[in-house]
């Protein structure tokens, strides 16, 4: 009874309190201010559903990349590969593609998938002393991990490779640009050391010069006593 009572006189002195802020304007400003609260709260209501809904296809995209991780690869998963990495394909050649990076075109084969070779070639002109070249390459390959160099004699030809085992799409999307560092290191590797032979050739033909000059000076003086 007595806490009925209680509520009632609670009750009635809010009752009041509206009342004499009604009276005032108070109530008006207040019941205003709700509708905006309310207007808020609807908004980030919409807000929050967006959210859910990008987060939730986030998810699955994420799903999506990590099955397309396990894919075995194909010929067309390779061409994925390459575009996902940001590689221009210029053109699709027996058993491969040809792609271009930083201005480089490079080669990469599929003949026994998953076993596949990313290579680049580059012709050499008449300047380029081939033998040196066999040895340089024979040089620099003890010392480079997994990419290798060759030397064609009859297409004049220098070529950098690497021979890769890839089962899945996943592997090779990651893989492929730690493979073109290796190619690239092969190439550099086999140029320095070609470079190096050439120049202690030049020393040596040099000195043979030099060698054959004082030898003909001297036969001429010793013909030439005075």
């Amino acid at each position: 009874m007595e806490l009925g009572l209680i509520i009632t006189g609670i009750a009635f002195i809010i009752m009041m309190s509206i009342l004499y802020m009604d009276a005032h304007g108070d109530v008006k400003d207040y019941r205003e201010e709700v509708r905006k609260q309310q207007k808020l709260i609807g908004r980030l209501n919409s807000d929050n559903e967006d959210l859910r809904f990008e987060l939730s296809e986030l998810k699955k995209d994420n799903t999506l990349k990590d099955t397309a991780a396990t894919w075995a690869i194909t010929h067309e998963l390779i061409g994925d590969a390459l575009k996902f990495n940001g590689y221009v394909i210029e053109e699709k050649v027996e058993s491969g593609y040809v792609f271009k990076v930083d201005g480089d075109r490079y080669i990469i084969f599929y003949r026994k998938i998953p076993f596949l070779q990313l290579r680049i070639t580059f012709s050499l002109n008449d300047e380029w002393n081939l033998e040196l070249m066999k040895q340089a390459v024979a040089l620099s390959n003890p010392n480079i991990f997994m990419a290798k160099a060759s030397v064609d004699i009859e297409d004049r030809s220098f070529t950098a490779y690497i021979d890769i085992y890839e089962p899945t799409y996943g592997h090779l999307r990651d893989c492929l640009p730690s493979y073109l560092k290796a190619i690239d290191a092969a190439r550099i590797d086999a140029l320095e050391a070609y470079h190096k032979l050439l120049d202690e050739s030049k020393q040596r033909q040099e000195d043979a010069a030099l060698y054959r000059h004082v030898l003909t000076e001297k036969a001429a003086k010793s013909n030439n006593p005075s």
